[in-house]
């Protein structure tokens, strides 16, 4: 049996200070603690997780952190920058002949501050690889200084030829709680129940999910 992990990539100022703002820890908050203890009830074991820096994904020490790509299968959750890294991340995974099942990048950020921050982001447009990609981008007009920094930034808006599942949020770019637990979808499954479907299809292969 395969092992599943989940990386949770978070953005500026989420994991570490970015200048004088954070660390914040929104999607350790806000995602990774609430959907672990999900898991918790439903009694997964044989998984693991980890919360990470946009900007360890472009360090080498990312590699010890997982297993050979035989023994496990991969879900990247992203959020800002993180979001946009987690994307071309996938790729990188998929060359090192890893299973990506999942990509789920939330209002990533990048477009505009690849060349500000070219040891930390990657270049170019992500070219996402994973068995499913779901992306939900935040269109809310409030006021905020995240909104703001996400707008300055560059929200990366995948054109409508790229390979994936794509939705808008009223919430804002640093509610990243409700786009993750809120339903985003039409049927009103929110994107947690479907990473823990992909969770659970890695454990038990034979269930129906």
């Amino acid at each position: 049996m395969k092992q599943s992990i989940n990386l949770y990539i978070g953005g500026a100022g989420d994991f570490e200070r970015f200048y004088v703002y954070g660390p914040r820890n929104f999607i350790l908050k806000e995602v990774k603690i609430p959907f672990e203890k999900i898991l918790e009830t439903q009694k997964i074991s044989n998984y693991q997780s980890h919360y990470l820096s946009y900007k360890d994904l472009k360090r080498d020490t990312i590699w010890n952190q997982l297993p050979n790509p035989e023994a496990c299968t991969i879900n990247l959750i992203g959020y800002s920058f993180g979001g946009w890294n987690a994307a071309h991340f996938s790729s990188v995974l998929n060359e090192k002949h890893y299973d990506v099942d999942l990509l789920i990048t939330l209002d990533p950020v990048g477009k505009n501050m690849q060349s500000l921050f070219k040891k930390y982001l990657y270049n170019n447009i992500p070219q996402p690889f994973a068995k499913a990609w779901i992306h939900v981008s935040s269109v809310s007009k409030k006021w905020s200084i995240d909104n703001l920094i996400a707008l300055i930034g560059g929200r990366w808006i995948p054109t409508v030829h790229a390979k994936g599942t794509f939705y808008e949020t009223a919430a804002s770019h640093v509610e990243v709680g409700k786009m993750f637990f809120n339903p985003q979808m039409d049927n009103h499954i929110n994107l947690s129940t479907v990473l823990l479907n992909c969770i659970e299809a890695t454990l038990t292969p034979n269930k129906l999910v």
